[in-house]
């Protein structure tokens, strides 16, 4: 199971365990780390051994592609259940960067495992409330 938001990036990849890759519909929103700002967030289920694959929009896109087509390009790179997680990042980063890259690259694989019941922890955190002023100079 993924817990996530979009928090200003493009939606995450999911490739399943036999190399099908989707981009799961996620609500758009603020990129994350801006502050005071509410964010909606979704749960996925992911079958076990799945790869999420987050990243930012250098490694998609392009001045003289849409972005559907830097997507699509990701889609067959990272349609390769072979490679190990090192292999699958190397090579997808490699077939994707611009030359000389115009942005950020950055990509994040991480595989899915179950856990039994005593590898699993919850927190839940209160609600904090800010104030829509915290302060003002003179």
């Amino acid at each position: 199971m993924h817990h996530g938001t979009g928090g200003g990036h493009p939606p995450p990849a999911v490739i399943d365990p036999y190399g099908h890759v989707t981009f799961p519909d996620l609500p758009a929103g603020a990129p994350l780390g801006l502050g005071l700002v509410p964010f909606e967030s979704v749960t996925l289920e992911l079958a076990e051994g799945s790869v999420l694959a987050l990243y930012t929009d250098g490694l998609i896109e392009a001045r003289d592609q849409d972005i559907s087509a830097g997507m699509n390009r990701l889609r067959a790179a990272l349609a390769r259940p072979d490679l190990t997680l090192d292999d699958l990042c190397s090579s997808t980063v490699d077939t994707l960067r611009a030359e000389p890259p115009s942005d950020d690259v950055t990509l994040l694989l991480a595989r899915t495992r179950s856990l039994s019941a005593d590898q699993v922890a919850f927190w839940q955190f209160p609600s904090v409330r800010f104030p829509r002023c915290a302060g003002v100079a003179d």
